[in-house]
């Protein structure tokens, strides 16, 4: 116990093996409760974990079915919110997170600085160096998209695994909407940003050398999926920030800029339309007002993201001392 509050981890796994031994081991040393969550990993992870370990904190979940790493997840949160744990984080089983950052996590929490922490990768530039030079530019990208489509534009990390959640905000939370597969740390994220959870960035070490050499995760093939999703949510935070829960300066600026450029799209059509019916290049006024309507609906779409970048941050800060 930590100052009279318990802390419990969720730790799925799949195609990990036995590294997730030693990842257990360094992880019961700093909690109260460890849920380990075998998604029917054909390596028998969790087997090899009971039997390795015999410890009350640890206890094995396993699912009939693959039902996959957000999945699982949750399974393990909400197993740890049944037994009323104070603070829930999250940590893969591949050994690329070090047990030593826990306190790091939870700290903040108990300290009242914020609601929530998330784990950045990209604080030491030796650990930068030894990640993957493709998966470092997959990140970064997949970072900033993240960023836009979630709102928590002061993550530096918004993909990182790692996650330490109060309690009282994860219960509040619709666990069963999230993802069930790799896309719910983000939509994790974007649920936390309908709330106005307030989430800190905290510096941890990873490992890219001794970890799990499988990985269920086909980046590529991903891709068309993470997509979709990401603009699925990033309409769904704008019309719940912007227009339903709220309407400010920013909500104006997003309405101006989608006037200008639907206005900018039918000169453009016009044009088009004139051209191939009277062979008819547009006249020099018609190509200047377009560029005119293109640059103000810029601008405008720039003062929304700036307002986007700026005030839901500094709203959840102000919310959380209340």
């Amino acid at each position: 116990m930590y100052r009279n509050k318990s802390i419990g981890v969720s730790i799925p796994c799949f195609k990990t093996g036995e590294i997730t031994i030693d990842v257990v081991k360094d992880i019961l040393g700093y909690v109260d409760y460890v849920v380990l969550i075998d998604d029917m990993c054909p390596y028998n992870t969790g087997n090899l974990v009971e039997k390795a370990i015999n410890s009350p904190k640890l206890h094995i979940l396993r699912n009939e079915i693959n039902s996959g790493v957000g999945a699982s997840t949750k399974k393990g949160f909400e197993w740890l919110l049944k037994r009323g744990c104070d603070l829930i984080l999250k940590i893969d089983a591949d050994g690329q997170m070090n047990a030593s950052d826990i306190p790091k996590m939870y700290l903040p929490i108990l300290n009242n600085e914020c609601e929530a922490t998330k784990g950045n990768r990209f604080t030491n530039i030796d650990q930068v160096k030894d990640m993957p030079k493709l998966r470092f530019l997959g990140n970064i990208v997949l970072s900033f998209i993240a960023k836009f489509s979630t709102g928590y534009w002061e993550l530096f990390d918004p993909t990182n695994g790692f996650i330490a959640l109060d309690s009282n905000v994860l219960s509040k939370l619709p666990l069963k909407k999230l993802d069930d597969r790799f896309f719910f740390e983000t939509d994790l994220l974007f649920r936390c940003g309908i709330n106005n959870v307030l989430i800190k960035n905290v510096p941890v070490n990873i490992n890219y050398k001794n970890k799990s050499p499988t990985s269920s995760l086909n980046s590529i093939k991903e891709i068309p999926n993470f997509f979709i999703k990401h603009v699925l949510i990033s309409v769904k935070r704008i019309g719940y920030q912007y227009f339903l829960n709220n309407f400010n300066s920013g909500s104006i600026d997003l309405i101006i800029s989608i006037f200008f450029s639907f206005c900018a799209l039918l000169v453009f059509i016009f044009s088009l339309v004139i051209n191939r019916f009277t062979n008819i290049f547009s006249s020099s006024s018609t190509l200047i007002g377009f560029l005119i309507l293109i640059f103000l609906a810029f601008k405008f779409y720039k003062s929304f993201i700036y307002y986007d970048c700026s005030n839901n941050s500094l709203y959840r800060k102000i919310k959380s001392n209340y």
